[in-house]
């Protein structure tokens, strides 16, 4: 929430409580009296709550002073809760629903993809996915130019991310995020574009990895799934270029 909405808030709020206490202090005298077995009616209690005696009751003071006193605060109050309730509807119907980029990062078959799907579930996103792409257009004979591919596939969907953020739609970018300069470029991007990003990085032991991959291999091997083989040449040439984020990278790891 800005910080105009949360000063306009509290100041409401201070506002609305100092209206109704002559309201609460009026009540809590009728129902002391009440449970005491006395019979006082707001006329009363208002003379109680205030010490009307000490500067001569009368009903001129009544209707001149209390009543309008009442009505003022009963006024304020109306306004006060009218204002909170425009502020929280306001919050909840854009601040609070900013659409953001969540970049997936960690190494091949460390599950960013399921974990892409989960995202896309919980915050109603568009995936974005360079694989998917590359997959659907040369399948597993990119062959030389595969690089090339990727890094010109990377430059036109940051542009289509930032188009789509823009439209109120949140998008997860499903690629490694291998470079610490992959991943400075990718903030500086979303940063001039006034559009706010998270990176979540999904952390895989060795152990884990080296499962994860003899099962792709299989799966792809099987005809089970799309996805890249990955050989021992990649997962050597991989495994020399990742650069794990540090700590003060991520705004979420996710341990695989």
């Amino acid at each position: 929430m800005p910080e105009k909405n949360k000063a306009v808030k509290i100041i409401a709020f201070v506002i609305l409580a100092v209206s109704l206490l002559p309201w609460a202090f009026t009540l809590c005298v009728s129902i002391i009296s009440f449970f005491a077995g006395t019979e006082v009616g707001l006329f009363e209690a208002t003379k109680m709550v205030y010490g009307a005696d000490a500067f001569m009751y009368t009903w001129v003071m009544y209707w001149f002073v209390f009543t309008p006193v009442y009505v003022i605060t009963a006024i304020t109050a109306i306004i006060s809760t009218t204002v909170l309730i425009v502020i929280k509807k306001k919050g909840a119907s854009s601040g609070d629903d900013t659409p953001k980029v969540i970049m997936t990062c960690g190494k091949i078959c460390s599950g960013k993809s399921t974990y892409a799907r989960k995202l896309r579930d919980e915050n109603k996103a568009v995936i974005l996915s360079v694989d998917e792409i590359t997959l659907a257009l040369f399948g597993q004979d990119a062959g030389e130019k595969h690089s090339e591919y990727v890094a010109k596939l990377e430059e036109y969907l940051f542009g289509k991310s930032a188009e789509i953020a823009e439209t109120g739609t949140n998008v997860v970018l499903d690629w490694g995020f291998w470079l610490k300069s992959e991943r400075d470029y990718a903030r500086s991007f979303y940063k001039k574009h006034g559009i706010p990003c998270e990176l979540h990085y999904i952390s895989i032991s060795e152990e884990e990895w080296d499962r994860r991959i003899e099962k792709r291999n299989a799966d792809v091997a099987a005809g089970r799934t799309s996805a890249y083989y990955v050989d021992d040449g990649l997962k050597a040439k991989f495994r020399e270029m990742f650069e794990p984020p540090e700590e003060n990278e991520c705004d979420v790891v996710i341990k695989a």
